[in-house]
Parts: C-alpha cells; sequence; structure tokens
C-alpha cells in the first residue's frame, strides 16, 4: 500500500455557491495532465472556523509534483 499525502488548500471564494465545486488540474497524471475535464475535485473541510479545500495524493503523484521542473 502506498502512503498517502494530504495536501490543503486555503481558498477565498466568497461567492462560491454551495452547489459549485472547487478544482485541482496539474502536470501529473493525478491531477489530470493540464485537461480541465480530468481535474480533482477538492474536499471543503472547516478547520477552526477556516474554509480549507483538501485532498489526498500519494507519495509518488506528490512526489512528481514537487520535483518536475
Amino acid at each position: 500500500m502506498e502512503n498517502l499525502v494530504e495536501v490543503f488548500f486555503r481558498v477565498r471564494m466568497p461567492r462560491l455557491r454551495d452547489w459549485q465545486m472547487v478544482l485541482v488540474v496539474g502536470s501529473t497524471n493525478t491531477l489530470g495532465e493540464w485537461d480541465p475535464t480530468k481535474a480533482m475535485q477538492l474536499t471543503k473541510c472547516n478547520i477552526d472556523n477556516v474554509n480549507l479545500y483538501n485532498m489526498v495524493l500519494c507519495n509518488r503523484a506528490f512526489m512528481e509534483r514537487c520535483y518536475s521542473f
């Protein structure tokens, strides 16, 4: 089993409606290879009354993203 990495994004979007989503797209396969139709949806969570969005990535995808430059 691969180790998982949880990534949090602090997103300020005061006009975001309940039915709308926050998505992330990037260069890795997990993040859709820059194809918006394959973007990864973030999950909304509240920590200390701050709206955060998170996603879980395997270590490999996280490392690919960090070291793809």
